[in-house]
């Protein structure tokens, strides 16, 4: 944001404020020098200042910062991330889906492989000169996919009703390559007669289906469907713990109640929070000081003006060291700093 001048400005005026230092603006009293900020500011500028910690100089000199490195310190590769991270579509809400659900990272980097069209299938070694038949020696389809592989082979097909049973996905077997993937992997459904969610039942298969092909392939080793449901249902259980408690279990447990709890005998408890309105930004921070009897003792309460809820939650931490300090010099020994959830 740019704060500008309060006022037409010379050019012998501009260089000296040109010149000018974060220390012009501090009193040797350690406080703004708020004559020369209401001197050179607009009103609607200072509500930043006011919400600016004076620098203090007894902790050293300035020095120059690099900010996309977390030490500050410049490196090649730092730069690299910064000027490429535009270009990650990081926010897509399709690799979320393939992130957020817990399972085996190798199955996690295997559907990232199988989303990006990058499994080695006879296709993509077709186009990349590997080989001169891209048709699938299993079954004699003229092409082997990754989809084809995962769906539409004549030896995969018949895995596929376990999962649509009593669901319906009229689609399923004509969706495209990543729409397919995203439709089960988003799909939280439970398989029926279990406790375990269909993405996850989904994302074992897939894993079992390109294992046990690789195999046959390779190996020449041969395993019916029955087993390779029943292989992956069992990882999907190791995949998924909850999966093992039973449905009756899941559906009457309550969940649990968070509530303040005093300190031991002897201790202090310090709780602080911080808000900021999304509408103004003006925001506020406060704290209080209790004991094992949750007595209050002591708290603080501070008007922010203009800030962010970063800066909102440093502001609290910074006023509740002060306050817990203050208890510390008593020789009290021990102190909880806690949040106020």
């Amino acid at each position: 944001m740019a704060l500008g001048c309060s006022s037409p400005t010379s050019p012998s005026r501009i260089d000296a404020i040109n010149d000018l230092k974060v220390s012009h603006f501090v009193l040797p009293s350690g406080s703004w020098n708020w004559v020369v900020l209401h001197r050179l500011l607009y009103p609607h500028a200072l509500n930043h200042f006011l919400n600016l910690l004076v620098p203090d100089f007894t902790t050293g000199l300035d020095r120059c910062i690099w900010e996309p490195d977390k030490h500050g310190e410049f490196s090649i590769k730092s730069t690299y991330t910064e000027l490429s991270k535009n270009t990650w579509d990081a926010k897509d809400r399709r690799w979320d889906l393939i992130w957020r659900f817990k399972i085996p990272e190798h199955i996690h980097y295997f559907i990232w492989i199988v989303m990006r069209d990058r499994l080695l299938t006879n296709e993509s070694g077709y186009h990349m000169n590997h080989t001169d038949d891209p048709s699938c020696h299993l079954c004699g389809a003229f092409t082997e996919s990754a989809l084809h592989i995962l769906r539409d082979c004549a030896l995969t097909t018949p895995l596929w009703p376990s999962l649509l049973q009593h669901q319906h996905f009229p689609d399923f077997h004509i969706l495209g390559l990543v729409d397919w993937i995203l439709l089960n992997i988003d799909n939280c459904q439970l398989l029926s007669g279990t406790a375990i969610p269909c993405n996850i039942f989904f994302s074992s298969l897939i894993w079992q289906i390109w294992k046990h092909r690789n195999s046959h392939i390779f190996a020449a080793t041969t395993v019916s469907n029955a087993d390779l449901l029943h292989v992956s249902r069992t990882w999907a259980l190791q995949f998924h713990p909850s999966s093992l408690i039973p449905v009756s279990i899941l559906i009457l447990s309550q969940p649990s109640i968070l509530r303040w709890c005093p300190a031991p005998n002897g201790w202090l408890t310090l709780n602080t929070d911080g808000s900021v309105n999304t509408i103004s930004s003006y925001g506020s921070a406060g704290g209080l000081i209790r004991d094992n009897d949750e007595s209050w003792l002591t708290g603080f309460n501070r008007h922010l003006d203009i800030t962010t809820p970063l800066q909102a939650e440093l502001w609290v931490i910074h006023e509740g060291l002060l306050l817990a300090c203050s208890y510390l010099l008593r020789d009290i020994p021990l102190l909880i700093v806690g949040s106020i959830s």
